[in-house]
């Protein structure tokens, strides 16, 4: 099930603007993740959970199927990345279609652009 989590507040606000400038992306770590949980006390203004319609696996491999002729995901591994790559792609449109728009994502979009 497709599920987006929509907050006021960006967590990578500051990661992001070294990246704008064209510093290194900052690698994940086993410390980095475990000093995650600091991120369960920040208020991150309001926030969304929304869910979209579940994509049913056994349906959309038959549709594939049907698409493909011969098309066999269970012993063909060309196949299985195949699928995988078209179901992360559905499921990514799905969560990008339904996702809602944030007033502080519209300013700073405004504001990158502008800059």
């Amino acid at each position: 099930m497709p599920v987006t989590l929509n907050y006021t507040r960006t967590l990578e606000s500051e990661s992001f603007l070294g990246e704008l400038r064209g510093e290194k992306k900052v690698q994940e770590t086993i410390g980095r993740i475990l000093k995650g949980y600091e991120v369960l006390n920040m208020n991150l203004g309001t926030m969304y959970v929304d869910f979209n319609e579940p994509v049913n696996l056994s349906e959309y491999t038959a549709q594939m199927a049907k698409k493909h002729p011969g098309f066999d995901p269970y012993t063909n591994k060309e196949h299985q990345m195949q699928l995988n790559s078209e179901l992360a792609h559905t499921i990514v449109f799905k969560l990008q279609s339904e996702i809602r728009m944030m007033s502080t994502t519209m300013v700073s979009s405004i504001i990158l652009l502008y800059r």
